[in-house]
């Protein structure tokens, strides 16, 4: 009883790690499948285009990632598209307006190296609602 009691809070505190609700002006990561709630605006994060450099490249230019996500507030739905810049240390954020707040994409991780896929489901994107 014990060990079932101990396994069911450890489901528990693994589970109330991912965030899905957050405020304004708090940074957060989202990732395809699991949406997150800011005030009432949902955002799902739908796809990532990647073509940043891949480390261990050599390339002619630093490429980007762009992040398409879905707003959501009551009935109405935005879709928009957030890019970052490859090879930029941070990267430099992008920002698009959305219900009035501005949505900031700071970067999407992982970032690309040769020689290994990334699964869509595996990209998460770090930003803001402010």
């Amino acid at each position: 009883m014990k060990k079932m009691l101990f396994l069911i809070l450890i489901a528990f505190a693994i589970s109330s790690c991912d965030k899905t609700k957050v405020g304004l002006d708090e940074d957060f990561e989202i990732q395809q499948g699991k949406p997150v709630t800011i005030t009432n605006i949902k955002v799902s994060l739908d796809s990532v285009e990647d073509s940043r450099c891949p480390d261990g490249a050599a390339c002619i230019h630093a490429g980007w990632a762009i992040a398409t996500l879905t707003f959501t507030k009551g009935s109405e739905e935005t879709t928009q598209k957030l890019k970052v810049i490859g090879l930029s240390n941070p990267p430099k954020p992008d920002t698009v307006t959305v219900f009035g707040k501005k949505a900031i994409l700071y970067n999407v991780t992982p970032y690309p190296t040769v020689n290994v896929p990334i699964a869509q489901k595996d990209y998460k994107a770090k930003m803001k609602l402010e």
